[in-house]
Order: structure tokens, then C-alpha cells, then sequence
């Protein structure tokens, strides 16, 4: 039932119900997105095999499978170019860019924004991995990054050479997971492998 907000004349707020808009039981929900119901939409998760994608990026056109030939791969889905928390995200992955390397990981940022938006974002803050355009959100779908079907979240994928999935977070839209973070949970892979 809908409600509307009326003010009567002794200036209280009242609330009362609205008149249906159209005959009643001519609308029945349907079941939510799957997207917001969690694990009902379904994404690879830890130990399942990661799918396969070719996206255009700042760096040219990315396949992920052409890119574990040399080691193991962190997908970076992060909501939007130029915003506070995005820009703090990948330019603290930007300044430890060598010891994602050291570790044998390469990292590559992923939105739904176009690639002109992409390097601009990349040459304004100098991040030297690629950042793809997924504009159809395919590839977020894909790896769980959207809620509600069209919003991205800030989700971290580590893929290994054996093109499983390894690690997975997700996470709120006003937080990330530090790099330090990101290379101690490498290394602890690493280490049980």
C-alpha cells in the first residue's frame, strides 16, 4: 500500500493511504532481482573456475586468460572514475604496484564507465594497469560487482594462474581493502599452495 504525506490545516503531519493507481491485483510483483537477493544470482565463487573475458581498457583490448599465462590476475570492480573513495582505492594499489608484482599478480581495474572517462581517470593519477570499460556490465554481472542489477559495487577478485578463483571480497561502497591488505592475503595463498 502506498502512503502520502498530508498537511492539515493545524500544521500536524498526517499520514494517509493513498488511492491504488490501478485496479487492485492488477500489479503483482514479481520475484526481486536476482541480483539483490546475494547468492540467488549466480557468480563464480572460491574454487570455481574464472570466466573468461576480453574488455577494451586503457592498455588496449584485455583477455583474461592471455593475461594468467603470466602469473595470477586481481580484478579491481570499482564503482566510478574520479570519486573520492575509487581514487584512494586504486592510487594505494597504483603506490604498491611493485609488490603486487613481486608477488606474481597483475592488477586490472574494471567499471562500467566509458574509455574516455578511463584515461583521463588513469593519466590524471598515473595508474599504469589497465582500467576496462565493461559498459554493458557484463563482466560485472558475471563476477558479482552489481547490486540491484545496475549499481556496482567495490568487489576484489583474485584469479590464479590455474584460472580458478582464489580469494573473493565484496564490499561497501565507502570502503576498500588496503593494499597491504591485499598482499598479505597473497602471500598467505601463496604460502598454502
Amino acid at each position: 500500500m502506498l502512503y502520502q504525506l498530508s498537511y492539515a490545516p493545524t500544521k500536524r503531519r498526517t499520514v494517509r493511504a493513498a488511492a491504488p493507481r490501478s485496479k487492485p491485483g492488477a500489479f503483482k510483483p514479481g520475484p526481486p532481482p536476482p541480483d539483490a537477493v546475494g547468492r540467488m544470482a549466480a557468480y563464480p565463487d572460491v574454487g570455481d573456475p574464472a570466466p573468461d573475458f576480453t574488455l577494451p581498457s586503457t592498455d588496449g583490448d584485455v583477455n583474461l586468460y592471455e593475461r594468467l599465462r603470466d602469473g595470477a590476475v586481481l580484478l579491481v570492480f570499482y564503482p566510478k572514475d574520479e570519486t573520492l573513495v575509487c581514487t584512494r582505492q586504486l592510487c594505494n594499489y597504483r603506490d604498491h604496484l611493485s609488490e603486487f608484482r613481486a608477488a606474481g599478480v597483475e592488477l586490472i581495474g574494471i567499471n562500467h564507465d566509458d574509455l574516455e572517462s578511463h584515461a583521463a581517470f588513469a593519466r590524471r593519477w598515473r595508474l599504469p594497469f589497465p582500467l576496462c570499460s565493461d559498459p554493458e556490465r557484463k563482466v560485472c554481472r558475471t563476477y558479482g560487482a552489481l547490486t540491484g542489477g545496475i549499481n556496482l559495487r567495490r568487489v576484489a577478485v583474485l584469479i590464479g594462474d590455474d584460472a580458478r578463483i582464489w580469494w573473493r571480497h565484496a564490499e561497501l561502497r565507502l570502503f576498500h581493502r588496503d593494499a597491504k591488505e591485499l598482499l598479505a592475503v597473497i602471500a598467505e595463498l601463496r604460502a598454502a599452495r
